[in-house]
């Protein structure tokens, strides 16, 4: 039998502000925040063999030898964030955002990285030229570009580590410890990079029972963290990870979503129903591995 305790710890710090301005057909609106986060966990295990009776679980009641291992695993990311956004007549919509991050998993000399993103929007349906079109409800057109950072990586992959284990000879009457020798890492490690470039539109129809909206997209994944070159069976160690490939996606997507209600037995009753369909197919653009 064994025991499991896990112990975690995990700490957050938002700090945030907004402001909006309106003036005349101008709106201008911002955030500006801080975020912190600080996670450890530690895992203790004790094993035991032999039990004297299973309906009394206890490891008091064991003839077993008993062993004891522990594990503990850490991140912490801090960053500042802000958007700006500008609409002009309800018609004509601009935003930028922007974020400093740092995350604790890789080194301190590649720990922050700046990642930023824009938008434009045109509600057509506020233009005069469309008054006339009274089944409309909404036709806006839209095209962003954003980067986001990836930090979903071992808490500790960038430090070489050693690890423990018993030694298959005796000495005296105990198995000595050893210890093997230690991993490779790459300096090529940080942050990896997705940037995303969308055109899209949405149309609401007859009161906006009926809305859609169609996105076509091209996605890349930069600086992937994966197994780089291959290196010389005589090293003797396994390949590191590192910032070795990148990947480009592209698709569209199409969404159409029907909604109303009407009466049944006396009472409202609403529903609704939608449709979607998608398309996408991915490349790896960069890889060194001949």
């Amino acid at each position: 039998m064994y025991r499991n305790r896990t112990t975690y710890n995990y700490h957050i710090l938002n700090l945030y502000s907004n402001f909006l301005y309106d003036y005349g057909d101008h709106r201008f609106s911002s955030v500006a925040g801080f975020n912190q986060e600080v996670n450890d966990q530690y895992q203790i295990v004790t094993r035991v063999g032999n039990m004297i009776s299973s309906e009394l679980p206890s490891l008091s009641l064991a003839l077993g030898d008993p062993s004891v291992s522990d594990q503990y695993g850490a991140w912490a990311v801090r960053g500042v964030l802000g958007r700006l956004n500008y609409i002009f007549k309800d018609r004509y919509i601009l935003e930028f955002n922007g974020r400093y991050d740092g995350s604790t998993r890789f080194p301190a000399a590649d720990r922050y990285g700046f990642f930023p993103s824009a938008s434009i929007a045109w509600r057509m349906d506020q233009e005069r030229f469309m008054d006339s079109l009274d089944w409309l409800d909404m036709l806006k057109l839209r095209a962003s570009y954003g980067s986001l950072g990836n930090q979903s990586v071992n808490d500790f992959g960038y430090i070489s580590t050693m690890n423990t284990f018993l030694l298959n000879y005796i000495v005296g009457d105990t198995r000595p410890l050893g210890i093997s020798t230690p991993g490779l890492v790459s300096p090529n490690y940080s942050w990896e990079e997705v940037a995303t470039l969308n055109l899209g539109v949405d149309v609401d129809l007859f009161k906006s029972r009926l809305t859609t909206a169609f996105d076509i997209y091209t996605r890349e994944t930069k600086n992937m963290l994966t197994l780089g070159r291959e290196l010389p069976a005589v090293l003797g160690a396994a390949e590191p990870r590192e910032n070795a490939a990148d990947l480009k996606t592209k698709g569209w997507e199409l969404s159409l979503h029907y909604r109303d209600y009407t009466e049944f037995l006396g009472s409202p009753l609403s529903y609704g129903l939608r449709f979607t369909l998608a398309d996408s197919r991915s490349f790896i653009t960069r890889f060194d591995n001949p």
